[in-house]
C-alpha cells in the first residue's frame, strides 16, 4: 500500500541490492505475502512483479497470465505486463524492451529485475507526489 512506499528514499536504494531486497520483501510481509529469496526466478514468470505493483500502486490490475512456464510463456507474460501496466497504467513512465523482457523471463539476471523493481519505485513516488498536489489544488 502507499503508505508503507512513502518513506522511501531514491538515494538508498540505488545501489544497494541488499536494501532493495529487504525493503520488497517487508512490502510483501506486511501485506501477508511470502518473502521472495530468489529474485530472479521468483519473479521471472512476471506474477511476483504485478502483485508487487498492486500493493505499491493500491490497485488491482489483473493480467491474463499464460498457465503454462515455458521461456516463451514467461516472454508473452512479460509482454502482456509492459501492456497493460507499463503504457498503460503508468503511462511509460518506463516500458521493457524486447531484450529486458527475454533476460526477466529467462530468470537469470538479478541485476536487471532489480534495475526494473528501482524503476517501479521511482514511478510510484512520482505518481504519489502527483495526488498529493492534487489534493492539495481541491483544498
Amino acid at each position: 500500500k502507499m503508505e508503507e512506499v512513502k518513506g522511501f528514499s531514491k538515494v538508498g536504494f540505488k545501489t544497494n541490492n541488499a536494501g532493495l531486497k529487504k525493503f520488497i520483501n517487508e512490502i510483501f510481509e506486511t501485506n501477508g505475502r511470502d518473502p521472495v529469496t530468489k529474485f530472479a526466478k521468483e519473479f521471472s514468470d512476471g506474477k511476483r512483479f504485478v502483485d508487487l505493483f498492486n500493493l505499491i500502486f493500491d490497485t488491482s490490475v489483473k493480467v491474463p497470465f499464460s498457465a503454462d512456464n515455458t521461456l516463451e510463456d514467461r516472454l508473452q507474460n512479460w509482454n502482456k505486463i509492459n501492456a497493460l501496466i507499463c503504457f498503460n497504467y503508468l503511462q511509460q513512465d518506463f516500458y521493457l524492451g524486447a531484450a529486458t523482457m527475454t533476460t526477466l523471463a529467462k530468470g537469470e539476471s538479478a541485476d536487471t529485475l532489480f534495475h526494473i523493481l528501482r524503476l517501479l519505485l521511482n514511478s510510484s513516488q512520482v505518481n504519489f507526489e502527483d495526488e498529493i498536489v492534487d489534493e492539495a489544488k481541491q483544498a
